[in-house]
């Protein structure tokens, strides 16, 4: 646990607050929170978005930022969800910063589960603390609420929609960088509260690419989960529309939108596909190289029953989902090449390179292939990734 969170911190890092002086860069972000327009819908956004590490997909972050309406005011909603593999198959956190217009947080909530136990806070702003009740659910079991109280200044600020919003307000290139404390949001726990930290936000660069980048530095410190620095890019869409992703320049880890790769994306088609495009090469070394458990693998096989059982001239619904998988396996291994390893991996890298991608949602995908790479034929296939955090195949035409 501790060391996927650890990594999470390198990606969104949180620094440890030093209570530094109030130096220029410090000055100029509270110049900047002080002239941030008041929320509003047309500025909200949401990002979905895949963790990796080495070049292995580690998790998936969704981050939803809202115009909300709270006591006759409007303040920012950041609702934060994340979603990593490990130990235990069921690890999720959740958690949401009520912030108001120059971004102090006024209100924390959490939930995280890990297998059947599952952990509930929630806090608000009293003076320079936030304060609440958090309690423990572990199957049915219901602990009595405990209090808590986490030491956070008006002045720092939480989560990674309030950084979003600071980069929109800090679009001039060569201004001055912004200092500021900022709480975590991945290390919070049942027993311990995460120490704010200070952060560095340069204003955008000038290096050309996609969007906007704005560097980050994060300054390690005392009570962090993280002993050294984290450098990286935060990337925006041209006008600050949306995120484009983070980029960690030392190498530590990589956020991406959903079916976008890192360089160093690596496959193992003998390991779980946590990438559609790891799920699509399964199926196409298995159906290529005549593979029948890669095959199985690939295909969520009652999805694909429950269509084919639906539609005129499909499979006949009175013979059973064993029968099924058994004839399509034999069709796909009758049609197989039995081809090699460099003939595999060259056709299914033109097939993913001259595809056409249509991303339904982010556990859902469309690849249209050409007739170069299908055989003849221009073949569709659609991958979406299940409850368990697999991609795998729902339709094949």
């Amino acid at each position: 646990m501790r060391r996927i969170l650890a990594l999470i911190a390198v990606l969104l890092p949180l620094c440890v607050s030093t209570s530094a002086q109030a130096g220029p860069g410090a000055k100029a972000a509270e110049r900047v929170r002080a002239a941030l327009a008041e929320p509003s819908p047309e500025r909200a956004l949401t990002f979905a978005g895949d963790l990796w590490q080495g070049g292995e997909w580690k998790g998936s972050l969704r981050v939803t930022l809202e115009a909300t309406q709270s006591d006759e005011r409007m303040v920012w909603t950041s609702k934060e969800e994340l979603r990593w593999i490990g130990g235990v198959a069921d690890r999720h956190l959740t958690v949401t910063h009520t912030l108001a217009r120059d971004l102090t947080v006024e209100r924390v909530e959490l939930a995280r589960r890990e297998g059947t136990r599952e952990v509930l806070a929630y806090l608000a702003r009293e003076g320079d603390a936030l304060q609440g009740t958090s309690r423990v659910i572990t199957g049915e079991e219901e602990g009595a609420g405990e209090p808590m109280k986490v030491a956070w200044p008006k002045a720092a600020t939480g989560g990674l929609g309030a950084v979003v919003l600071l980069a929109r307000a800090h679009a001039t290139p060569g201004d001055p960088a912004l200092e500021l404390d900022w709480g975590p949001t991945h290390l919070w726990n049942e027993a311990e509260a995460p120490a704010l930290r200070r952060l560095t936000l340069a204003a955008p660069d000038a290096t050309g690419g996609e969007g906007s980048g704005h560097g980050l530095t994060l300054v390690p410190g005392l009570g962090g989960a993280s002993t050294k620095a984290g450098t990286g890019l935060l990337r925006l869409a041209d006008g600050g529309a949306g995120v484009l992703g983070w980029t960690s320049v030392t190498g530590e880890a990589d956020l991406l939108p959903v079916g976008r790769l890192p360089q160093t994306a690596r496959f193992d088609e003998n390991k779980p596909a946590h990438a559609w495009q790891h799920a699509f090469r399964v199926f196409g070394v298995g159906y290529h190289m005549a593979k029948p458990e890669l095959i199985e693998r690939a295909f969520d096989w009652q999805a694909l029953y429950d269509y084919e059982t639906s539609i005129e001239d499909g499979w006949p619904s009175s013979r059973p989902l064993s029968e099924f998988k058994q004839a399509w396996m034999e069709e796909f291994l009758s049609q197989s090449k039995h081809r090699n390893r460099q003939e595999t991996d060259e056709l299914l890298a033109g097939t993913l390179t001259t595809g056409t991608l249509t991303v339904r949602s982010p556990d859902h995908v469309v690849l249209a292939a050409i007739a170069q790479f299908g055989g003849g034929t221009a073949r569709t296939y659609q991958l979406k990734r299940g409850a368990d955090g697999i991609w795998r195949l729902i339709r094949f035409g």
